[in-house]
């Protein structure tokens, strides 16, 4: 039976709590730390190659409907479609487009930042620009996602634009910092009509997938879920790139040297086993497993 948890510093726990990172036994412990971090290292991973599409095209095509002759002087605009476009067909070769622009290259370069500059990223911000044209809000998901990858300035703001064009037909809320990818995820978050094109689930792994086949893997066709996909998003590194706390040795309280008075913790009390996790132990981890009063047990930070 859970007793109980609670954060506070040190000094209010030491001496009922075990403490973990170094964890708890059934008098006050700690957490013995091992080569114990101060802080989170951000990771620069290195993308990798997700699963192929099949025969996708090396440059953005529009169906020839809309195509226009265009004089030979001049340079050739971005393709464009009706206002009204939202059929099943415009949806599906706009949800590929936007997969072919992160596929259509000779592999991952040694240098991830790459994966955030031209030609790729001009070409996904042009499926963008194509999408909010369509007058459709199922592809502000989409959009949101791609905006995500845009690391400069320029991109973000494009991006945003084309966000804003979608929402502004309907919404009168529309964040007032355009470029700003956080504040786009915490209006979605607050508009639940807005829902992304069938298909989505599967499209985003293979999105996903390209930077880490790892998180790719968590969505695909039919996937069950009791949250918004479309509110899931890349942390910035791989599957299991960020080790967790598993069943953590012990030390008592009293013989927790290497913390300080101010310090703090995680205090969890379960079956009568009181345990205490310390924030800067868990902090590189985030996320502690354990068996606690003899129940299986995860601390997420």
């Amino acid at each position: 039976m859970l007793n109980g948890i609670a954060f506070f510093t040190s000094a209010g726990v030491l001496g009922p709590l075990l403490l973990a990172g170094v964890a708890c036994a059934s008098q006050a412990t700690l957490p013995a730390p091992v080569g114990e971090p101060s802080t989170v290292q951000s990771a620069a991973q290195t993308p990798v190659e997700s699963q192929p599409l099949a025969a996708t095209p090396t440059s953005l095509a529009v169906p020839e409907a809309t195509t226009q002759v265009q004089d030979a002087s001049k340079p050739t605009p971005p393709p464009r479609i009706a206002a009204t476009a939202k059929s099943k067909a415009d949806v599906e070769f706009f949800m590929s487009a936007a997969l072919d622009a992160l596929l259509d290259t000779d592999g991952p370069p040694d240098d991830p930042r790459s994966f955030f500059e031209p030609p790729w990223a001009s070409e996904l911000r042009q499926v963008a620009l194509q999408m909010s044209r369509s007058g459709n809000t199922a592809y502000i998901p989409l959009i949101i996602d791609f905006m995500r990858l845009q690391f400069s300035q320029q991109g973000r703001a494009e991006q945003g634009s084309y966000l804003a064009t979608l929402a502004g037909e309907q919404y009168d809320d529309i964040p007032s910092e355009k470029g700003d990818w956080g504040l786009w995820v915490e209006w979605l978050g607050k508009h639940p009509e807005v829902r992304p094109p069938q298909g989505y689930d599967a499209w985003k792994g293979e999105f996903l997938g390209f930077l880490d086949p790892g998180m790719g893997a968590f969505f695909y066709d039919g996937v069950k879920t009791n949250i918004r996909l479309e509110e899931a998003v890349w942390g910035g590194v791989p599957k299991d790139g960020i080790p967790d706390l598993v069943n953590p040795p012990v030390v008592p309280g009293n013989q927790a040297s290497y913390l300080g008075a101010t310090d703090r913790v995680f205090g969890v009390s379960i079956n009568g086993e009181h345990r205490a996790y310390p924030l800067r132990v868990l902090n590189p981890h985030e996320m502690a497993n354990d068996v606690l009063g003899g129940e299986p047990i995860s601390l997420a930070y």
